[in-house]
């Protein structure tokens, strides 16, 4: 048995054949069940949480910006971060978070999109926002394209809520957004089932797939983050005998599930039960 292994050496690609031991082909295959398990939890949960959704119905409150400060000189004041923030080179400004609210589509953010601007990201670039007071359990946005950069508009995102960014294991994964398009738009309102102060934003997909380090660079013309709230009235979690605890069972399977899927621990009985439900 070997295992292939690749290297980048000055621009040349060198393959090498490693000799692997057979506990170690054990080990590699159980990860793989895990994985597949994992995989498949996922797929039902999407459907879970689609489902769950249907309990609650909301209102947009779009008179209720969630960003109002992007100081890029002071950090007392700015909500939004990247960990893919272009530098300014050669005294051109190509990637201040203030441009993403200023409601000018000319003015733009876009990440690091030159091997130039080191430090590179290891991992998919992002966009983070702080909501400081205004903690939410849903939201929508709404997203304008830059008109200097449209081919790095994204295309499919995965977005994650944290009370506490301090760690990678604290960030919960919301939902992931695919095929987005290529223009202005507002995106579905997006239920988080908890109350969250940041809101993270990784791009998996651009349309020009552009990568610089780990992740696709993109860019934003301007952006704004909107509470959503709960409408008791149209909801048929309060309105319809017995959902409610059916709704409550499915929402703790949820979270069950998330972590299962965040673990690599899924099983073929989690997915029935989340079936099941």
């Amino acid at each position: 048995y070997a295992n292939v292994e690749g290297y980048d050496t000055y621009g040349w690609h060198t393959w090498y054949l490693r000799p692997v031991q057979n506990e170690d082909l054990i080990t590699r295959a159980q990860k793989n069940v895990k994985s597949e398990a994992s995989s498949a939890l996922k797929e039902v949960l999407d459907d879970a949480e689609k489902s769950y959704s249907k309990c609650f119905s909301f209102d947009l409150d779009d008179n209720t910006p969630l960003i109002t400060e992007a100081n890029d000189d002071d950090p007392d004041h700015n909500q939004i971060s990247s960990n893919a923030k272009m530098p300014d080179m050669g005294g051109t400004e190509w990637g201040r978070y203030a441009y993403l609210i200023d409601g000018d589509p000319n003015t733009f953010f876009i990440s690091k999109h030159t091997s130039a601007a080191t430090p590179l990201p290891m991992y998919y670039h992002n966009l983070i926002f702080r909501l400081n007071d205004n903690s939410v359990e849903a939201f929508a946005f709404k997203f304008v394209q830059s008109a200097t950069w449209p081919t790095f508009t994204w295309e499919d995102l995965d977005i994650y809520a944290s009370n506490d960014t301090t760690s990678e294991e604290n960030w919960v994964n919301i939902t992931s957004l695919t095929n987005l398009p290529s223009a202005d738009y507002t995106s579905p309102i997006i239920p988080m089932w908890n109350t969250y102060k940041y809101i993270r934003f990784d791009v998996t997909k651009t349309y020009n797939n552009l990568r610089v380090g780990g992740g696709c660079s993109f860019a934003v013309g301007d952006i704004q983050l909107y509470p959503a709230i709960v409408n008791d009235m149209a909801s048929a979690y309060y309105n319809k005998e017995g959902l409610s605890d059916a709704c409550d069972q499915l929402k703790t399977l949820i979270a069950k599930s998330k972590e299962l899927i965040a673990n690599n621990t899924a099983t073929t009985d989690d997915i029935e039960a989340l079936k099941a439900s």
